[in-house]
């Protein structure tokens, strides 16, 4: 019996009905489906999903929407490039939680800066929010 895998790759629109169901089953704030397909149009969006590759099914698993800020000062204050990546949402589903999607899911969107001399990444999470914290 083969061994379920655990692929992330960008999202794409036909995968929004299958995220919004993801959404809802983790509590997370709302998106409608225009604002999803609106995210994927936009290049600082970074839209990826986590996939079950299974031998009957591929399903996804997690998802994750953030956006990626790139600042580079000006000779007076820093040669520094800052890589910033603000996540709006992040969810696993609950049944596949702790087995290490969601860091899946972060160091495929830290590739995204690899020019980057720094990297910050924000993530604004519910005080309740005990697993996120």
């Amino acid at each position: 019996m083969k061994e379920n895998v655990i692929l992330v790759r960008k999202m794409d629109v036909e995968d929004i009905s299958k995220v919004k169901d993801l959404e809802i089953n983790s509590y997370l704030s709302p998106w409608s489906k225009e604002d999803y397909i609106e995210n994927l149009k936009n290049i600082n969006s970074i839209s990826l999903v986590a996939e079950l590759d299974s031998e009957s099914s591929k399903n996804i698993v997690g998802f994750i929407i953030a956006r990626l800020i790139t600042t580079v000062f000006n000779e007076n204050r820093s040669s520094s490039n800052i890589c910033e990546i603000e996540i709006y949402n992040l969810a696993v589903n609950s049944v596949y939680q702790r087995q290490g999607i969601g860091t899946k899911l972060l160091n495929e969107c830290e590739k995204y800066c690899v020019s980057s001399e720094k990297l910050q990444i924000w993530l604004e999470v519910r005080a309740s929010n005990n697993s996120a914290i």
